[in-house]
């Protein structure tokens, strides 16, 4: 694992875990009006966690069921290639 990989990496999960405000946020919200104020706090931190968790299994699975879940640890690799070949410039 290189350097440039662990860096990839890391500015992938800074991402979803800057994004994951935005469903904790929802949650959050939905338990304290429908409960009250003391639950916005376990409602923010249940949502960011469910999208930290689903989208840690689409990366680096394939996010189906456990029978054809492929557990690689090369998927993202293999997606970020596919991408660059897709989008390469023809010219």
């Amino acid at each position: 694992m290189g350097i440039l990989d662990i860096a990839i990496r890391v500015f992938i999960w800074t991402i979803v875990l800057a994004l994951s405000i935005i469903p904790g946020i929802i949650v959050g919200s939905i338990l304290e009006v429908t409960f009250g104020k003391l639950l916005f706090w376990p409602g923010f931190i249940v949502g960011a966690a469910a999208f930290v968790i689903f989208i840690g299994e689409n990366l680096y699975g394939d996010g189906g069921t456990e029978q054809n879940k492929n557990v690689s640890p090369f998927t993202l690799q293999r997606r970020i290639k596919f991408a660059k070949r897709y989008f390469k410039d023809e010219n």
